[in-house]
């Protein structure tokens, strides 16, 4: 009787650990927002066919667990809304906040993002701050050309707390332009319209060599903010036991370097979260 029971126990278990399992976690394909244009890490080929770092990733994450998914192209703000809804069931690249956990749960972390800030060739020297505090004083008064500095920045994304601080200040709030994907940002950028657009440069950068204008932008030196991103649930759609799975085939890709080979720099080894 023993003996049944430890083999009814790794029957359960590999049942358990087996795609089919997981399938049965995902009624349905998994609905997962895509942005536009978020070079290198989500884009479409000349073809029209999506791509990307995160694509890659995200598709051998599904794949690995068996489950169906599908690519919902939505704007940034539209798709919190549509996640909180249960409309969307997953937002890739997404940062853990506090108002965010009422509607989301989260898987471990599955690569860094770092911010900075990319400005016109040739202008360094207008932008002379060290630190957000520099960049403060700076927007409270004229620059040496007499112009007040204006910064463009993605509507809806998370740059770190000291950042939002100064995006909801009434008295800096109105020096920021909202950029709905980073093509536009660079277009903004170029024709005068910011003066400073809040972005991964590596992401500015990949997307302005495709655009031809490369060597028109060069990145500040300063760090706006840098943390590791998740993969963000629905809970009006998708359970603990399924983002455990999710998790899972996250660690494994981590552990075989799959992660390295995708985001180089950005790469992130697996820490567990307490």
């Amino acid at each position: 009787m023993r003996f049944c029971a430890i083999v009814y126990l790794v029957v359960v278990f590999n049942l358990m650990v087996s795609p089919s399992y997981a399938k049965s976690f995902c009624r349905d394909d998994v609905k997962i927002l895509v942005v536009e244009e978020f070079f290198p890490f989500i884009y479409k080929e000349s073809d029209g066919q999506l791509s990307g770092l995160d694509v890659q990733f995200m598709r051998k994450v599904f794949d690995g667990i068996g489950c169906g998914y599908e690519f919902i192209y939505l704007p940034w703000k539209r798709a919190l809304i549509e996640l909180e809804e249960g409309r969307l069931d997953m937002i890739p690249i997404a940062s853990v906040l506090k108002e965010r956990k009422r509607f989301a749960r989260f898987s471990i972390p599955y690569r860094n993002e770092t911010v900075g800030l990319v400005v016109r060739k040739g202008e360094l020297d207008r932008f002379r701050f060290k630190s957000l505090t520099d960049l403060i004083r700076d927007m409270e008064a004229p620059d040496y050309s007499g112009q007040k500095i204006r910064i463009g920045n993605i509507r809806g994304t998370y740059r770190g707390e000291a950042f939002e601080e100064l995006v909801r200040d009434e008295g800096t709030k109105n020096y920021f332009l909202n950029v709905n994907h980073t093509k536009q940002g660079i277009r903004m950028l170029l024709g005068n319209r910011i003066d400073i657009y809040v972005e991964m440069p590596a992401t500015v950068f990949r997307e302005a060599r495709q655009l031809g204008v490369r060597d028109l932008l060069e990145e500040h030196p300063i760090i706006i903010h840098r943390e590791p991103v998740h993969f963000m649930f629905s809970k009006k759609t998708i359970e603990p036991a399924f983002i455990d799975q999710v998790n899972e085939q996250i660690k494994i890709l981590l552990e075989d370097e799959t992660s390295h080979q995708l985001f180089g720099s950005m790469a992130l080894n697996y820490e567990p979260i307490l």
